[in-house]
């Protein structure tokens, strides 16, 4: 038998950036016709947050707790279950070429070479390749046909901890939440994952030409945001009646539920918001970002890229409304 497996990277890393490393063990067992090994989500922290205002405040630890939340376990293998005489085969880590400036973002693809001659080749009868966890963990292309099957998404609605959170989104209008990334990024960071604050609004904005506002509600979920983008945000908020509500550094497990949950996700710059796009059936407004959320393909529908300065395909957004049977 031929299995797969990965150890997500642990450390400072939080839930996002372990899923991300997650995703590639997951996905390379459907493409190469493996059985997947659940290794948990962790870390070596105790839990605790690094100070506000630190440009390292992060808000998914610890992440061990996310295993049960995600239930991405659920009917999956652990390395308990394998023979005691297996042979381990290293997968090569991929990402280190393009750290290294040898292969651009672009060119780590499912199919690459050195993939398929690793995990096609006859070694032994019972095989467990390990996907690389060296430095920050491999990485590749978002896996289009993993988006597609709903098999996560199913795992993490069974979870028995999302349960108890109870949707406070309401079914006589549209639900739209936006995840503002702060906390552990700074505007002048090299990764470009802070975005100002009229990047968003102009979104609202353009939400808000196409739906009534008496149909819509405005949920934007942000952590330790800096006074002065707060007071920007509440001087806007409050002209318009309760039609927008802010959630500043709210339990981030019901923050996450609440992403997944809402009929329209804007989301962050980040690996945390990517998760809650891999498991959410509303609709996805989003830049393009790095590796994990680009080249979408035409048939991937729910899903509206956005401009820099926040303007985007209104007819799509409405044609997907549409599908949605929603009334505006």
């Amino acid at each position: 038998m031929r299995y797969i497996t990965v150890k997500p990277h642990g450390g400072w890393a939080g839930i996002g950036h372990q899923f991300t490393n997650f995703i590639v063990a997951y996905s390379l067992a459907k493409r190469y016709d493996l059985k997947y090994v659940y290794q948990p989500f962790g870390g070596n922290d105790n839990g605790t947050h690094s100070p506000k205002g630190s440009n390292a405040y992060q808000i998914t630890k610890p992440t061990i707790q996310w295993n049960d939340f995600l239930n991405f376990s659920e009917e999956e293998l652990t390395l308990q279950d394998l023979p005691s005489n297996i042979k381990i085969i290293k997968v090569p880590y991929l990402h280190a070429d393009v750290l290294n400036k040898k292969i651009p973002y672009e060119e780590v693809e499912w199919y690459h070479p050195i993939f398929k001659e690793c995990l096609t080749k006859i070694y032994h009868k019972d095989v467990l390749f390990v996907v690389s966890d060296e430095q920050q963990g491999q990485f590749t292309n978002t896996d289009w046909e993993t988006y597609k099957d709903n098999k996560l998404k199913q795992k993490y609605n069974n979870s028995k901890q999302i349960k108890n959170f109870k949707n406070y989104f309401t079914k006589d209008c549209l639900s739209c939440a936006i995840h503002i990334r702060r906390g552990d990024v700074k505007n002048d960071q090299q990764w470009g994952r802070w975005e100002n604050l009229n990047y968003y609004i102009n979104i609202i904005e353009v939400v808000s030409n196409i739906v009534e506002l008496k149909n819509i509600k405005f949920h934007i979920y942000t952590y330790d945001m800096i006074e002065k983008e707060q007071k920007i945000l509440r001087e806007y908020l409050l002209p318009d009646g309760g039609k927008l509500e802010l959630h500043i550094d709210e339990c981030v497990f019901s923050t996450f539920y609440h992403l997944t949950k809402a009929d329209i996700l804007v989301m962050g710059l980040g690996t945390f918001s990517v998760l809650a796009a891999y498991l959410s059936n509303g609709i996805k407004i989003c830049k393009e970002w790095d590796i994990f959320w680009k080249n979408i393909p035409k048939e991937i529908g729910g899903i509206i890229q956005v401009c820099s300065d926040g303007s985007f395909d209104a007819l799509q957004f409405l044609r997907e409304l549409e599908k949605k049977n929603e009334k505006i």
